[in-house]
């Protein structure tokens, strides 16, 4: 905790990061991302209120109960504003673990499973509509995107 309070979980990556972001190690980048804008702090209040709930359903789908790899895993989130078919959505870049400079540069994890993910919100639609994991860790097999 920082002098002024807790610190904040996530970031909006500059435009220059977009080329290492839109090319994760072990995951698929949904198609179709196109251009660069930057969120600001209210394109991001609907995402933040919907990640741990999204969290939630794919760790379950993944793993059956998955109480305990939520409580153990604390996502950095990378936040970066893209267009599709001409609408602006959010592309986020989830990771558990990362360097000192995650706030300023893209972190690229490869293999490692739940430990990292990327998702599309649809700021239109107030949903997510597109998730994936990092591929396989300890054996499991990869997941396809939802």
């Amino acid at each position: 905790m920082g002098a002024c309070g807790p610190e904040r979980p996530w970031t909006v990556l500059p435009e220059s990061e977009v080329r290492a972001l839109r090319q994760p190690c072990s995951r698929d980048f949904p198609e179709g991302l196109t251009g660069y804008w930057a969120p600001g702090k209210a394109d991001l209040v609907d995402v933040e209120r919907q990640i741990d709930a999204l969290v939630a359903r794919e760790l379950a789908a993944q793993y059956g109960d998955a109480d305990d790899e939520q409580d153990r895993l604390r996502y950095r989130r990378q936040y970066v504003g893209f267009e599709r078919a001409g609408q602006r959505v959010i592309y986020v870049n989830a990771v558990a673990a990362g360097s000192h400079s995650w706030r300023r540069h893209t972190v690229n994890i490869c293999d490692g499973s739940v430990i990292s993910f990327g998702a599309v919100y649809d700021p239109t639609r107030h949903r997510f509509d597109w998730f994936m994991f990092n591929g396989p860790y300890n054996g499991r097999k990869r997941p396809g995107p939802r």
